[in-house]
């Protein structure tokens, strides 16, 4: 494994078809989704005929990474369209990549949650990179924490009422933690579509990546992807 400037390379992709310059795409390190966002997008860049890398950053540090350009970072795989509000430099492909269920998990059997307002009088944890959750819930009954499994396990230890996460970053942690004490809520609190994002300075990609995704969804290739993934991912014993 290659370290470039302390960022870990983790995946290249070259096409048959060689292209001047190499697309470099930031992936968020230790994310569940992030196979599913690469081989998605790794798909949708050999449709194109544009070699593409993928490089791991932490979560706080990767938008800020494809919105200036830092290390020739051209983009990040998939985030909420939220984040465009901030970073003003990326630009959404318009085909969503995937569809985040932001979830609540909690050690409440009797809990009903119908909207982010019946959540407001829980203490609530979250984990850094969920934006949305911080902006629906910021207060003083909010925590936010490192990753998923710390979230988790103060709802494990009842020291948090819910965490929320996504719905593969809920599960994969309860499976490999093999927590007892957490229920998952069936109905998501929020649906959300993922978009791929590309610095503006490479926006000209967007038109093909847009047609390649868009014949990839219409062909049922993304959902196809998607459910592979979560059937391999998210198994719940």
């Amino acid at each position: 494994m290659k370290v470039l400037y302390g960022i870990f390379f983790i995946i290249f992709f070259q096409s048959h078809i060689f292209a001047d310059e190499i697309i470099t795409i930031a992936v968020r390190e230790n994310f569940s989704l992030t196979r599913l966002y690469v081989q998605v997008l790794t798909e949708a860049y050999r449709r194109i005929g544009q070699p593409v890398e993928f490089i791991s950053i932490p979560g706080g540090s990767s938008l800020k990474y494809s919105n200036n350009g830092y290390l020739g970072v051209d983009g990040e795989a998939g985030r909420l369209s939220g984040v465009l509000k901030q970073n003003k430099n990326l630009r959404p492909v318009p085909v969503a990549i995937y569809n985040s269920e932001l979830t609540v998990f909690t050690n409440k059997k009797d809990l009903k949650i119908s909207g982010w307002e019946d959540l407001k009088q829980y203490q609530v944890t979250t984990r850094i990179g969920y934006k949305l959750v911080r902006n629906k819930l910021a207060g003083e009954n909010l925590r936010v924490v490192e990753n998923s499994s710390m979230a988790l396990m103060l709802v494990e230890k009842q020291r948090s009422d819910v965490a929320i996460l996504s719905k593969v970053d809920g599960i994969a942690v309860i499976n490999k933690l093999q927590l007892k004490n957490i229920i998952m809520l069936d109905t998501p609190v929020q649906t959300s579509p993922v978009f791929h994002l590309i610095n503006k300075d490479k926006q000209y990609l967007i038109p093909r990546l847009e047609k390649a995704l868009e014949d990839m969804r219409q062909k049922g290739v993304l959902q196809e992807m998607a459910g592979r993934f979560e059937s391999e991912f998210i198994k719940v014993d």
